[in-house]
């Protein structure tokens, strides 16, 4: 079936973005550009490329005001919406994939979102998202780091299609100094909402705050909250906050807290690990890797999957630990299972080099 699909977007001083974006959305029937007060050629390069451009001025500033004031402006006989940010690209062949699972019924899309790659250019974390949605019954929701929110009737109809993606490239150089206001808004807006808190402590860490990120942290914590990994991960920034506060005990406790959260995942296994080789704690070390290494299942899809919990570095930590204890036939084991991993010769050395050096 044909459905009219299109692309929507906010930007402001954009221009190195602009090309690769309207060749990613090529396969739409619009794309429609809100241009929130770019100084530089940034809607004047979407115009030349056939994007329809609207000005919108949001003051005071927040991002779901920005989105919802755009989607308002969208065709109504729209079928299917794609919300992008600038950088970030769809793969070809996106439209084929989505008119297949596409039905008059559905209202929401799950797609993979990569969110960064490997050195070699390949995804290394690959997480499920969800900006394409119907054209009616949802609004944007949050000042900052917002999410659509159905508001038609019942519960809404939400379909996957793993097969599409969407390539996130951002611009590291890009200011975020409004984001602590929006924070700490969103948070006095939503004082129940475990993720916005979250959301805000993580911002404090992030800045060096530590005393108000652990407070803001927990308060988030105490709150109800289905997402098991997310709670796993604030408790390891917990413990992070206070190592920097040289509340080594508290800090420790808190990693325990983060292993007993998401007992079957590896990354607060290696989160401890890597705390214990730094203090030099190498039983507790040994204890959590012979636990995740039980663990064969692949990571959660999640922003801060950690690869390292997967690959030959876990082992190699691990290894280190036996060999300070002494346990050498279990630095070995472990040291052979991360070369079972390796398929470049030279790490292959190495290894077989680390495994022949160890003590009968």
């Amino acid at each position: 079936m044909k459905y009219k699909i299109v692309i929507y977007a906010i930007a402001k001083n954009e221009e190195k973005f602009v090309e690769k974006f309207m060749e990613s959305a090529r396969e739409a029937d619009a794309v429609i550009i809100g241009d929130t007060g770019s100084t530089d050629a940034t809607a004047d390069k979407f115009k030349a490329l056939g994007a329809t451009v609207h000005h919108l001025v949001i003051s005071p500033w927040r991002f779901d005001k920005a989105r919802q004031e755009l989607l308002d402006l969208l065709p109504q006989d729209a079928d299917i919406c794609i919300s992008l940010d600038i950088d970030e690209s769809l793969q070809p062949g996106w439209r084929e994939k989505l008119e297949k699972v596409w039905q008059p019924s559905t209202h929401q899309v799950t797609y993979s979102y990569i969110w960064s790659v490997n050195p070699d250019g390949t995804p290394n974390i690959l997480i499920p998202y969800s900006k394409i949605h119907a054209r009616h019954g949802f609004r944007w929701k949050y000042p900052v780091h917002e999410i659509l929110e159905f508001t038609g009737p019942g519960k809404p109809n939400i379909v996957e299609a793993k097969e599409i993606v969407i390539h996130h490239q951002p611009d590291l150089n890009k200011a975020r100094s409004s984001y602590l206001p929006l924070l700490e808004l969103a948070a006095e807006e939503n004082p129940k909402d475990a993720r916005m808190i979250g959301c805000l402590g993580r911002e404090y860490a992030s800045l060096g705050r530590y005393e108000e990120a652990i407070e803001t942290l927990k308060k988030s914590l105490a709150l109800p909250s289905p997402d098991k990994v997310e709670r796993s991960d604030l408790m390891r920034l917990v413990s992070d906050c206070l190592a920097a506060l040289d509340r080594t005990a508290e800090a420790k406790e808190w990693l325990l807290k983060a292993t007993r959260e998401l007992p079957d995942s590896r990354e607060p296994y290696l989160a401890l690990m890597l705390f214990c080789k730094k203090n030099e704690d190498w039983r507790t070390l040994v204890d959590a890797a012979s636990k995740a290494v039980t663990i064969k299942k692949n990571r959660y899809p999640h922003a801060v999957s950690d690869p390292r919990a997967w690959n030959q570095e876990f082992y190699v930590l691990a290894a280190i630990a036996c060999y300070h204890l002494r346990l050498y036939d279990k630095a070995r084991s472990f040291l052979r299972s991360g070369l079972e991993m390796l398929k470049d010769e030279k790490s292959q050395t190495l290894l077989n080099t680390l495994i022949r050096q160890l003590p009968n």
